[in-house]
This record gives structure tokens, C-alpha cells and sequence, in this order.
């Protein structure tokens, strides 16, 4: 059926792109009327981006295991898809970009913390979740499909139809090798 066109080629979500995801991250910048909320998102967004990880694992996030390590934040998820029992889990590292401060994992950490009483209100029964104790997975997906509708020429710019970006698009969208090659000549 795909091969008569009689179906997409495509079926989901399609990955974001540095360009598109980059434009996002822009547009929540320049919100002016909540704030909040966009320091909120862009913090979820921008580790989905970098921990290329699945939209309830940013929102399970505990404050507890997040660390310092050199140069980079070590978070470490309780489990996963493949790892339900919590067995195998590893570290993910998320390092700053002092180049681009718009998608700076740090910055937006910072400004998240700066600009709410993050710490205050979040303890469930054990550690503080990042993102709340219902972790906010239902409130980014509205937050994204209202974002992605407001950047929507931005979007078809980048060869994107908005209708195809959900949250799962930023496990899909980085990196590619051209990507890694364009971040390797942005940093020598």
C-alpha cells in the first residue's frame, strides 16, 4: 500500500530536527504572558531533546538523582521500558552549551529554579520529583501541541508537518551523524 500511495510512507511521529528544536526553544524564550510555565517546558523540552529519552521518563525525573559529575548533570532513571525492575539502569549525561544559551540544559535549569518555589510542594512520599509530583507528562504534550501550532510556518520551514511532532518526536530527532558533525565544527 505504501508502495501505490495508497498509504503514508511515514506512520507516528516524525523526529524534530536541531533546527526545529531549536526554533522551539526560541519561541519559549520569548514568552512574555507565563513565564513560569515556559522556564517549566523548556527545562522538559531541552532534556528530552539531550537525554533522548521517552516523555514519561523526563516527567519521573527525581531531584534525588540528578548530580554533578566535572562538567556535566548525572541523571540517572529508576527504570525504563526495557528495564521495569529498575536492574540495568545507567547514568545519562547532560552537559551545558555555553554557544547557544537558548538550549543550554543549564540555563534553563537555573531559570526554572530561579523563577519557582521548585523545591517546595513536590515531595510525594520519598524524593522531589523535577517536574512535580505527577510529573506533568499530559500538561508538556498540551503545552508542545500549542507551541508546535504557534511555530507552524517554522515548523513546515524545517520540512516538518505539525501535526506529526508529539513528545516522542525529540527521542526520534537527534543527533545524526551531519548533526554531530555540525556540533563538532560549532565547538573547534
Amino acid at each position: 500500500m505504501k508502495r501505490d500511495g495508497a498509504m503514508k510512507m511515514h506512520e507516528g511521529k516524525y523526529g524534530v530536527k536541531f533546527e526545529a528544536y531549536h526554533q522551539l526553544a526560541e519561541l519559549i524564550w520569548g514568552m512574555e504572558n507565563d513565564f513560569v510555565l515556559g522556564m517549566w517546558a523548556l527545562v522538559f523540552l531541552i532534556l528530552s531533546w539531550n537525554l533522548m529519552a521517552r516523555c514519561g521518563m523526563i516527567a519521573n525525573i527525581i531531584l534525588g538523582c540528578m548530580t554533578m559529575e566535572g562538567d556535566a548533570m548525572g541523571i540517572e532513571f529508576a527504570m525504563h521500558k526495557g528495564d521495569a525492575d529498575g536492574e540495568r539502569k545507567f547514568k545519562r549525561h547532560v552537559y551545558a552549551n555555553p554557544k547557544d544559551p537558548a538550549i543550554c540544559p543549564f540555563l534553563a535549569l537555573a531559570m526554572l529554579v530561579f523563577c519557582t518555589s521548585l523545591f517546595s510542594g513536590h515531595v510525594d512520599s520519598g524524593e522531589p520529583m523535577l517536574f512535580g509530583k505527577d510529573g506533568g507528562e499530559a500538561r508538556f504534550t498540551a503545552f508542545l501541541s500549542k507551541l508546535v501550532g504557534r511555530a507552524e510556518v517554522a515548523m513546515r520551514a524545517c520540512g516538518l508537518d505539525p501535526d506529526d511532532i508529539g513528545t516522542h518526536s525529540f527521542r526520534k530527532g537527534p543527533p545524526s551523524i551531519g548533526d554531530f558533525y555540525l556540533f563538532t565544527c560549532l565547538f573547534n
